[in-house]
């Protein structure tokens, strides 16, 4: 059997809860594989216990490294992404750690229970409709980077939480709800100023996305299999 690193349920004291993320247990599934006679043993990783049951909680650290590459440092940042959930719940867990604003945009076939996640984590959350084409002004993918022109469009540090919930979220979910695609991209189409502060971790063509678990997830597998014997 597989030589398993430090006991992940080992009492300890964090400074902050985003010290807890990784070094989740493997857990041996040993009624499957007697059940399909496997030869090879079978470990499933439990990455659900990271706080908040997100496994993309490793991805900050590589999105803030990406970022901070660009000269980009945290104080006073703010996020805006699509997210169907995980990446959307690991960074609003150390937004909500660490002090800065984070607006995502969820299809509407996403569960309550997500969004209301995210919103305890002081996340805003847009929904927009699922069965649109991911280039439609109306997808996810697009109202995010609505979002983003509009936030960059302030500029500096000036946005407030009051101003970022009250005028920007509000207006771009009204787009979206009235289905007012001129204007949606109108916004999309105008040439804004990328602003430091002002961040889009675009999960899906972000290399530090699919970075992040080679350089953490895969580590701590290889360690807690002894190197793979």
């Amino acid at each position: 059997m597989a030589r398993m690193i430090e006991n992940y349920t080992k009492m300890g004291i964090y400074d902050g809860i985003v010290q807890t993320i990784g070094n989740t247990p493997l857990v041996r599934l040993g009624k499957i594989e007697r059940y399909f006679n496997l030869r090879n043993e079978l470990y499933a990783k439990l990455e659900f216990f990271n706080w908040g049951g997100s496994i993309k909680g490793q991805d900050r650290q590589v999105y803030d490294r990406g970022s901070e590459e660009r000269g980009q440092n945290r104080r006073g940042r703010r996020y805006s992404g699509a997210t169907s959930g995980n990446t959307g719940v690991g960074l609003a867990l150390v937004a909500a750690d660490e002090g800065y604003m984070t607006v995502f945009t969820m299809p509407d076939k996403m569960s309550t229970e997500k969004e209301l996640l995210l919103k305890a984590l002081g996340a805003f959350v847009i929904r927009t409709p699922t069965a649109v084409a991911p280039s439609d002004p109306n997808s996810y993918y697009r109202v995010a980077e609505a979002v983003r022109n509009l936030i960059w469009k302030k500029g500096g540090r000036s946005i407030s939480r009051e101003e970022l919930g009250g005028e920007i979220v509000k207006y771009v979910q009204r787009l979206v709800d009235e289905e007012r695609l001129d204007e949606l991209r109108a916004i999309l189409e105008e040439e804004v100023e990328e602003t430091p502060l002002r961040l889009h971790p675009n999960q899906y063509f972000n290399k530090y996305n699919p970075l992040a678990h080679y350089e953490t997830t895969a580590r701590e597998i290889w360690e807690q299999t002894g190197g793979g014997r």
